[in-house]
């Protein structure tokens, strides 16, 4: 599974049959049962694809590899990353900010908990969260969980069904849903993402989120289709939000430019969503008196790695 996602070659039908062949617990629920409540087979698909590319996915194959995780930890990460990978690209346009993805893996650990240590979630709650997630907030989905929860997963779900119902053009329950969680939480980090969402609710915009990798501060200028022009300071090795009307924006590194270049340079703000764009030292050409010249800027693809490793063998004749 693990090397049929870094290979994005893992099919429908793969991702199905292992499901499926999930067997049941103690407490009577088996995860086919669970996530076929809210989730359809090509998102599966995409979800156990994309669950393994993340900053953390990626950190997490490398501890599989090593055998480094217990198999509670392995089972704990079987339930985290497909949920949270599900969050971020149905509930968050596609992508997270460093604090979203910190928040939403805490409320995927809570879950964990709740499904396979304490049993306190149960397949009719997570089928009335399945409803809510698809827009229902009345008896058979939010309003029939939510005093069944713990206040700081009610609030912690409840400010993920927000940024969902942003996704379904529902802005009367995304605010809702913030207020929820706004008032249930103690956690001060889920406090400022919910008071920071209900602005940009109010206020109608979108946010980019810029990481600044290098040593020392950058500025960046945005320039919208409508040739509004927002500029945003970077500091050296540190990461800045700006709040932007939604449209199609054109990013670009304010002069004086030694090396440094843009992971994004065109980015489309949506109401409710961030965008991500990163600066990083760019690579730059070698000696050309060197034994390996520096002909590419950037690290190029392997060509011929795929899901089953081979390696396709390049001559030039001389």
């Amino acid at each position: 599974m693990i090397l049929g996602s870094l290979t994005r070659e893992l099919s429908q039908e793969e991702v199905v049959s292992v499901l499926s062949r999930t067997q049941q617990g103690d407490s009577g629920q088996s995860l086919a049962a669970i996530v076929s409540v809210a989730i359809d087979p090509e998102t599966l698909q995409r979800i156990f694809v994309e669950m393994w590319l993340s900053d953390r996915g990626l950190k997490l194959a490398e501890r599989v590899a090593y055998e480094q995780l217990t198999m509670v930890e392995r089972l704990q990460t079987l339930v985290q990353l497909p949920a949270a990978t599900l969050m971020r690209i149905r509930g968050f346009g596609g992508e997270f900010s460093r604090d979203q993805e910190a928040a939403v893996w805490d409320v995927t650990r809570s879950l964990f908990e709740g499904i396979a240590r304490t049993g306190r979630i149960k397949l009719p709650h997570i089928a009335k969260l399945g409803m809510a997630w698809k827009g229902s907030t009345n008896f058979l989905g939010w309003e029939g969980v939510a005093s069944q929860l713990d206040p700081e997963l009610r609030a912690g779900f409840a400010w993920i069904l927000g940024h969902r119902s942003l996704q379904l053009d529902s802005s009367a329950n995304a605010k809702m849903y913030f207020e929820t969680a706004f008032s249930d939480t103690q956690s001060s980090s889920l406090r400022e993402l919910t008071k920071l969402d209900l602005a940009d609710l109010k206020n109608g915009v979108g946010r980019i989120e810029v990481r600044n990798e290098t040593e020392k501060p950058v500025t960046i200028r945005l320039n919208s289709e409508g040739n509004a022009t927002v500029v945003v300071e970077a500091p050296a090795n540190d990461v800045v939000t700006a709040a932007l009307t939604p449209a199609l924006w054109k990013a670009s590194l304010a002069p004086p430019v030694d090396e440094e270049s843009l992971t994004i340079t065109e980015v489309r703000i949506s109401f409710g969503n961030i965008t991500s764009t990163s600066i990083n030292d760019a690579w730059s050409p070698g000696d050309s008196e060197s034994v390996l010249p520096g002909i590419v800027r950037l690290p190029s693809e392997k060509l011929g790695i795929g899901r089953y490793p081979k390696m396709e063998t390049l001559t030039q004749a001389t």
